[in-house]
This record gives structure tokens, sequence and C-alpha cells, in this order.
């Protein structure tokens, strides 16, 4: 006899066979419940190594202590000749937790004689697990359906709120603390929080929602999931930490509540005592509830916002009367083979069906279409390997729409091992397989957007560099030609159209960063186009004649006025003159063409150049966007020029649209203007509003103030040639020193300066007597509107944008020397 069954222990050879072939943990007891032996098979469950250690010991020893009075009454009972059972925990030897459904039956020897105990126990784990997500189950089910006739019957908003929150916690077996705060003018407020401290709660009323507040403040800010699982050392609760961990709180997962307009309600917060990330049922738990939460608040808001009549009432009651069957978990259950026998309420109330259109395989006639083959084929899968069903389909909604769900099944056993049942779950998962389209589909627009910008970095360096070189070059040739003459002209003229160049770059990516920011302002007037066109013209002509294009210029005859800004609608024009330029081969023929239709100007663009597929004029007027075209075939650009017009023409009301045949056949860009009638007695702008400037015969006392020593250095030279009396400062310091020291006619001060910028400067120099008649050009390379605004409000009395032209500087110096003779 081998050291499964001992030879003392006097089991009938019936027994002993039944003992050992038992797929469950057998057990032989002595008189005094004692360990004598146990099978193989129950060696293994209990993952016993060394059975000897364990003989002889009280049988009661080997279970935790709240299960030994119930093995003693299933001893008592065996002793006076019945069956004794009972159902508890216990770990295995390794530490497995499992539960037991466990028999004591006596066993007696021939002559009658209780000789001891047969203990046969049961792994009923999965059963237990499964009816405890069932009584899960039904806790929400039934908290849901709770809160809701609470809410309809009239309840206060914390006892219904509280209602959920209390289901939340006992779903979690208390491992949670739950609250709810309710949205605000940009602050949250207790709404239910049955199980936080009190002075934690009262702490955190009223809080404001925020970037940086918390995981509520935050989740509430940005409508969407925070999960902090530390809250010790997460940076979104610096400022509550101390709070939250001098009440025992440790971490802390928060849901926005949305109504069904997106707008936060509220925030559906779950703490815990301990560092913890949810699992993936916690979250699709708590969503059940956020979403009940989200139905109840909207009701009320609606109640309170529109004084509901009775009707209305009625419509809401219905409504959340619907929500209760359509949102709680459906449960149901088959046959060993798979069939619906039972009926199922939550079934039926999500589908709609009858309990004769459900029973059967009736439920595949509510799966889509598309799902049904596939779904029956994975059940009758599990069914025929007694494995678990597990899968996600769409089934059609009582109210007329497919929504997905997660299934779930396992099977139920019998005591000869047999399949006696299957029972499953189907979870609505529609909101997060909506949410998994929206990540993939954010995804894909981000990439994208990614690699234009990257495109567009690398077409700024080239563009920068373009520029660059021929700079860089000329400053060799000025150092080895000496005092050519001839050489230093070309060297000269070339390096201004190089900066030039570079100038327009600058300028183009601050228009797009103003328009971006909302930051341009039209400055409208009533212009006529035909001024405007005269200037685009100008401006474009040397593109033009670079490329030795022919230019067909149509005017209508009528004036055409419109109320716009005259800068701004000659650099649209001029752009799109430009781009004709840029993408028409050597020799071309550009036509503008200028008329009325209705009560739109139209003006178009045309060009013979290289065209477009057509699949690229959807994307032409989009940010750092080029047409696909060989590097010898244009003369490059940002891409932002096109994007530029559309945002000023929409600005002014209008539209630009781009047509093309297809590749090699020329472009057209064609914009519309509203038109409007000229007011009387204000004639339309018809000519340049900046006159020729010429040399200034001044001589002046001037301060140039700049941190940037070439800058200051080069300008100081230009306005000594000029015969002025120029003193230079590299900080604020020295500059207001020189101002105060020397009282100078003219102060440049750069603004972004050392020690003292250049406003502080500014409103020090105003402060300050005997420099009243010292003129404050401000010098800088922040040119916008408001930063104008800054200057004038620090004291300044003039505003440069870098890079200033030389003709700019000497005007305003001129303006300067004629205020001082007419003075």
């Amino acid at each position: 006899m081998d050291s499964a069954v001992p030879a003392s222990s006097a089991v009938p050879l019936t027994t002993d066979l039944l003992f050992e072939s038992s797929p469950d943990c057998a057990k032989v007891l002595d008189l005094q419940g004692n360990l004598v032996s146990m099978n193989r098979n129950g060696q293994c469950l209990m993952e016993v190594d060394d059975l000897d250690q364990m003989c002889g010991l009280p049988w009661t020893t080997l279970w935790p202590g709240e299960s030994r009075q119930q093995i003693e009454s299933a001893l008592e009972q065996a002793r006076q000749g019945k069956l004794g059972q009972f159902t508890a925990f216990c770990p295995t030897a390794k530490g497995v937790p499992k539960f037991w459904d466990v028999r004591v039956s006596p066993i007696h020897g021939a002559d009658g004689q209780l000789q001891g105990f047969l203990a046969v126990s049961r792994d009923v784990t999965e059963l237990q697990e499964l009816l405890r997500a069932r009584e899960q189950a039904a806790i929400l089910a039934d908290a849901q359906k709770v809160a809701m006739e609470q809410a309809v019957s009239g309840a206060s908003l914390e006892q219904v709120l509280g209602t959920l929150v209390r289901a939340a916690e006992a779903y979690s077996e208390e491992a949670m603390l739950v609250s709810v705060l309710l949205a605000q003018n940009g602050h949250l407020r207790h709404g239910a929080a049955p199980s936080l401290p009190q002075a934690y709660s009262a702490a955190i009323d009223g809080m404001a929602t925020g970037p940086n507040a918390g995981s509520c403040g935050t989740a509430a800010h940005f409508n969407q999931e925070v999960i902090v699982s530390d809250i010790a050392t997460d940076p979104l609760w610096q400022d509550y930490k101390e709070l939250a961990l001098s009440h025992g709180l440790r971490s802390c997962w928060s849901q926005p509540i949305r109504s069904p307009g997106a707008v936060v309600l509220g925030t559906l917060a779950c703490y815990r005592r301990e560092v913890h990330v949810p699992t993936s049922a916690e979250k699709e738990t708590m969503a059940l509830l956020v979403n009940t939460a989200a139905l109840i608040l909207d009701h009320r808001r609606e109640i309170h916002a529109r004084q509901a009549t009775q009707e209305a009432l009625s419509r809401n009651e219905q409504r959340f009367r619907s929500f209760v069957n359509a949102t709680s978990q459906i449960t149901w259950t088959t046959d060993a083979q798979g069939n619906v026998i039972e009926d199922s309420p939550s079934w039926r109330a999500f589908t709609g069906q009858t309990y004769e259109e459900w029973i059967q395989t009736g439920w595949l006639q509510a799966l889509h279409p598309d799902d049904r083959q596939a779904t029956f084929a994975t059940w009758q899968a599990s069914v025929a390997a007694r494995g678990e069903f597990e899968t996600e389909y769409r089934i059609l909604h009582a109210a007329g729409d497919y929504r997905w769900t997660a299934a779930r099944g396992v099977s139920v056993l019998a005591q000869d091992g047999s399949v006696r049942e299957w029972v499953g779950t189907n979870t609505d998962i529609t909101e997060r397989k909506r949410a998994e389209d929206d990540l993939r589909r954010l995804a894909a627009r981000l990439s994208e957007e990614d690699h234009r910008k990257t495109e567009f970095l690398a077409t700024l360096a080239h563009e920068l560099r373009n520029p660059l070189a021929p700079i860089q070059n000329g400053l060799e040739l000025l150092r080895l030609a000496g005092n050519n003459p001839e050489i230093a002209i070309k060297v000269r003229d070339m390096m201004q159209r190089q900066l030039s160049h570079m100038v327009h770059l600058v300028d183009d990516l601050l228009d797009v960063a103003r328009i971006n920011s909302g930051k341009v302002e039209l400055r409208k007037e009533q212009v006529e186009l035909r001024t405007i066109v005269t200037n685009a013209v100008e401006s474009s002509l040397a593109a033009l004649e670079a490329a030795h294009h022919a230019l067909d210029l149509h005017m209508a005859d009528e004036p055409l006025v419109v109320d716009g800004d005259a800068v701004r609608l000659v650099q649209v024009l001029g752009n799109l003159l430009t781009n004709a330029a840029k993408y028409t081969p050597e020799r071309g023929r550009i036509a503008l063409s200028v008329g009325r239709e209705g009560r739109h100007a139209v003006i178009a663009v045309s060009d013979n150049g290289i065209g477009m597929p057509q699949q690229a004029i959807p994307t032409v007027f989009d940010m750092f966007t080029q047409v696909p075209t060989g590097a010898a075939r244009s003369q490059g650009g940002l891409g932002i020029g096109l994007s530029l017009v559309r945002c000023l023409v929409e600005m002014h009301g209008g539209t630009v649209t781009a047509a093309s045949p297809g590749e090699g056949q020329g472009s057209t860009f064609t914009v519309r203007l509203p038109v409007v009638q000229p007011q009387q007695g204000n004639a339309p702008a018809s000519q340049d509003q900046v006159a020729p400037i010429g040399k200034t015969n001044s001589v002046l006392k001037i301060l140039v103030a700049d941190d940037n020593v070439d800058a200051a250095e080069s300008l100081a030279t230009l306005l000594e040639l000029g015969r002025h009396h120029v003193s230079v400062a590299h900080d604020g310091h020295d500059a207001l020193r020189l101002v105060l020291q020397l009282q100078p006619d003219v102060a440049f001060l750069d603004i972004g300066m050392p020690r003292l910028n250049g406003y502080e400067v500014a409103r020090m120099v105003r402060q300050s007597s005997g420099t009243t008649q010292t003129v404050l050009v401000a010098l800088t390379g922040w040119g916008a509107h408001h930063d104008q605004d800054q200057a004038r409000e620090a004291g300044f009395d003039y505003h440069l944008t870098k890079p200033a032209g030389i003709e700019a500087i000497n005007a305003l110096l001129e303006a300067v020397h004629s205020e001082r003779a007419a003075t």
C-alpha cells in the first residue's frame, strides 16, 4: 500500500478505490478529526508537497479560524450518521486563495462501528467568483434602478447621488471611497461623499477647476478621465497633497460627468487608501454609474432651468425608466448545449425581443448581420470545448441603433463534472468603442500634422540658408575687393535683395502667428480696387521680370470699391502674383483680371505654368502645404503664402478658390470680395500712403542702445555717415545714464536689453527732469499693434520694427529736425 493511504487506516477496499479516483480533494480523518491521509488529486489541488508533515494534525487547524466552527458542526453531523456539509474559504498550502464545497460522511467498519470520517472538498472558486460577479452586477443594477426612481420621485440630489456612490463602494467591497462633485461656474461643489472624512469634503467644497487642480479639478477642466495612482508624488496634487494624505487618501481616479451635449456637470471620484491603478473591469463598471449620474444631473438641470411642466416631467420619467432597462448589465443562462431556455428580462429590455423571439438561438436575430456567423461559431466552439466564451459584437437596441457589447460566459459544472448550464453577461461598451475610434482618428491627424510641420521646418531651414549664402559671399568679396566701387555697389545691391527676401520670410511667419492667435486687426477703409491692383503689381514686378514673364492686365471700366485694409489686400494679390511667377517656367504668361459679378468684385490670377493634380487642389490653401513638384520647377517657399491669402480674404468677408485643368496646364486663383457704395464726401484711397523719403540734412545728437553689439555699432556707423553725433550703450543701465547725462535729441532703444529693458528705461526717462525734449524711439523685433500700444504707454514717441530701413530712419530724423526748427 502506498503513502497516500496508510495500511493502518482500515479503509474498506471499495472506499479506497473511490478515495483515489475522486477528482476532488478527498481526506480520511480519524475519530478525533485528525488528518490520516489525502488522495493524490487532493494533494495537487491543495498544492501539498509533503503530506507527512500534515498527517496527524487536527483537520480544523488547516483552515482559517473563521471556518473552524463550520468544520466542527460538520464532524458532529457525521458522528450522528448524517452528512455534514458546508462551503468555506481556505487557501492552498502555497497561499492561492480558493473556495471549497465540503461534504463530511462517516466511515463504518464491517462490524458497523464508526472508524473515522471521509471529507471530500470540491474547488468552487470559479463558481464563487461568478456568483460574486452576479451579486455585484445586481448591486449596480438595483442601485441604478433605485437612483432613477428616487430622481423621478423628487428625492434630494444628495440622496440620489448617495445611492450611486454607496453602490460603487459596495462593488469594490468597501475598498473605494467614492464622491460626486457638482460643476458650478468654474468650481466644484459637494454632491455626495458618505464615506469620505467630513473635514476633507468640507475643505475641497468649492475648489476651482484648472489644469493642476488634483484629479477632480483637472478632470473637470479638461473634460477627460484623470488617474492619479499615487497622490504623494503626482504634481497634479501639489496644492492638495497634504490635505489628502492627512486623511489617509493615497490614490484618486476621477471621471467627468457629462451631459448629452458634452457639458461637464460634475465629477465622480474613486479614492483608495493605497497606491492603485483602476482595472478595466472597474472602469467599465464605474462608466455605468457615471452615465447614470450624468442623466440624473442633466435631468435636474433641465427641471431647474425650464421649470418643466407636468407633460415634460412625464416625458423625463419615461426616459429614466427606459434608461434603467437599457443600461443595466444583461445577464443570461443557457442549458448545457448552449440553448436559451430561461427568460432574461434584462436582454429583452435591452433588445426589445419577446421571450418567444429570444429562446433557443433566437437571440442571434438581435445581432448585427455582420457579427452573427462569427459570434455563433465562437459560441459553439466554447460549448464544445467547455471553455470560456468571450467576444464582442453589436446588438440592435430597442431604441433602433446597434450598440457594441462585451459578452462573457462560463460553464457551471454538476457534481459529476459535466456541464450543468452556462451563465453569462453582456456589457454595453459602445462609448468605449467610440472613444477608441476617436484615439485612432486623432492619432492619424496628429501624425499627418507632425509630418507636415517636419517638412515645413526643413523647408524653412533651406529657405533661410539660401539668402545667407550670398550674403556670406558678399562679405568675403568686400574684404577681398578692397576699395573697388563697382564690386561694392554690386555686392550691396545683392545683399539688399537677399535681406529683403529674409525679411519677407519672417513677415510671413509673423503673419501666420498673428492670424492663428487672432491678433491680426484690419484697418478698413473704402478703397478702389484699381489702386490695390497697381500697388500689388508694383510689389510683384521684380519676381515677374526676373523670370521674363508677360503680364496681361484686364480691369473693369467701372470703379469697384471695397471696404478693406489696403495693405492686406495688396499682400493678397501680391502673394497670388508671386505664386504664379514661382510656379510658371520662364517666359510664361500671367493674366490678372478684375470684374464684377452681382454684388461681388471678382479678381482672377491665371498662369500657364505647371498646374496642379486634382487631388492637390482641396489642400492647396492648407498651412505648410506645397504642390508636389520637382525641385527644379519652382523657387521653393514655406508653403504659407496661399494660407495667408485665404485667411486674409475670409477676414474681409470674401472667398478664394483654386482651379487647374491638370498638371502642366496652368492654374487660376479667384478672389471674390463684396463691393460697397462709396460714402458721400469720403473718396476711397487711391494712392500710396507713404511718400518717397529723401536724405536728411539735419545734424542731431543721437543715442543708440542695443545689447546686440553688431546691430548697435552698424546703426551708429550709418548715422555717423549722415554727420550725426552718436553715442552707443549695450544695456539698460548705461542707456539711462547716457540719456540723463547727454540729453540727446533722439534715443533709439532696444526693448530686450539686460539689467533694464527698453520699457523701463523709457518710463524712468519720462519721470526725470531735463529730458522732455528727447525723442524716444522703440527699435524692436516686436511689431504687433499691442506691442506699439505698450511702447506708447511706456513713453516712447515712435515705434520702428527691425530691420528698419535707412529711409524710415531718415524720415523720422527729418521729422524731429522739423519740429526743432518750428519751435
